[in-house]
């Protein structure tokens, strides 16, 4: 099949993350087995885990999720611990749990969520190859008041990056949600433990659409694999943020 180029990469992502399955064959891809075999080896050195047994093909980590073995460290001294799940409920659920009994800055990341959700408890769609995480934090003098602007900053940080990296376009819709073309691709959730007139802890969600392909009908969404035609690194996009 010749040289192994960024085209021939994307098309294997691309059929990956359409057809939604962990298990597919060799004869999927309009490849041969040795260079899928090259491909997976490439794809594995940049956080995937993809396996050929035979004519099948094994999908343990899917391409664009977020993976800590290049990720530079440095960048989180704030956070105390940074937890990472495959899958989890809600990222926020469990940071307002932990935020009860923990002393410290945590980050938590999920690959994806069962249970995501965002204001008013509405679901949150959240299958691999998104970025979900929240911020729990303890060490953070702020008031009541000023909870309403954390979530205004972290808006504009999401519009500020997308703009950045991949010169997308978007608005947001008041309070939490950053569209293009009025599609969501992100949102937030702000929550906070609060005692008198000070928050004990809080906790700052965001679930961003990065190399989704598929919504269901229902869903009025985009991502910036939609809107740039190609997958994002969500290491390089997490950091950014």
């Amino acid at each position: 099949m010749g040289k192994l180029t960024s085209s021939k990469i994307e098309t294997i992502i691309r059929i990956i993350e359409e057809m939604g399955s962990g298990v597919l064959k060799v004869s999927d891809f309009p490849f041969s087995r040795e260079f899928l075999k090259k491909a997976f080896f490439r794809l594995n050195n940049q956080g995937c885990w993809i396996e050929i047994k035979k004519d099948v093909v094994l999908i343990h980590r899917l391409p664009g999720v977020i993976s800590f073995r290049n990720m530079d460290m440095e960048n989180f001294e704030y956070f105390n611990k940074i937890l990472l799940f495959n899958e989890i409920k809600s990222t926020n659920t469990l940071a307002m749990e932990l935020g009860k009994k923990a002393s410290h800055n945590i980050v938590i990341l999920a690959e994806s969520q069962s249970s995501g959700r965002g204001r008013r408890g509405n679901k949150w769609f959240s299958p691999p190859g998104g970025l979900w995480f929240s911020l729990l934090l303890k060490k953070f003098n702020i008031g009541l008041e000023e909870l309403y602007s954390l979530n205004i900053i972290t808006v504009n940080s999401i519009i500020r990056v997308l703009d950045s990296l991949f010169d997308l376009q978007c608005s947001c819709k008041w309070p939490n949600d950053v569209l293009i073309g009025g599609k969501k691709i992100a949102g937030t959730l702000v929550e906070a433990e609060v005692s008198g007139e000070e928050p004990l802890f809080t906790v700052i969600g965001v679930g961003l659409n990065s190399n989704i392909r598929k919504f269901y009908h229902d869903l009025n969404g985009t991502s910036i694999a939609l809107e740039t035609k190609k997958s994002c690194d969500n290491n390089q996009l997490f950091e950014a943020l």
